[in-house]
């Protein structure tokens, strides 16, 4: 592998000379940037951006998603629907109290 380096940016080039990626060089010495795409997944950024949104849309919401529930949002057409179909396939829970 072999990295090429130019005023502003880096090129890295496989065996061949094909380029692998380029990428601008930071501005100072020894600081980076990362692009989100290449982070590694992270589960607990992955939560606390997922809380974030929940709690912009409603507090029931973020309690919900906090306790760990699932939460499909539709049209209420779609819902009202879904309903009838879990009813008649007899896969509709009952509500726990």
């Amino acid at each position: 592998m072999t990295v090429s380096i130019f005023d502003r940016d880096l090129e890295t080039l496989d065996a061949r000379g094909q380029t692998l990626r380029r990428h601008e060089k930071s501005a100072r010495k020894g600081s980076f940037t990362l692009e989100g795409s290449d982070r590694l997944f992270n589960p607990s950024r992955e939560t606390t951006r997922l809380l974030r949104k929940a709690r912009l849309i409603d507090a029931h919401t973020t309690l919900a998603v906090g306790r760990g529930y699932i939460i499909h949002y539709r049209e209420a057409h779609q819902f009202v629907e879904d309903l009838i179909e879990a009813r008649e396939l007899g896969t509709l829970r009952k509500r726990r109290r």
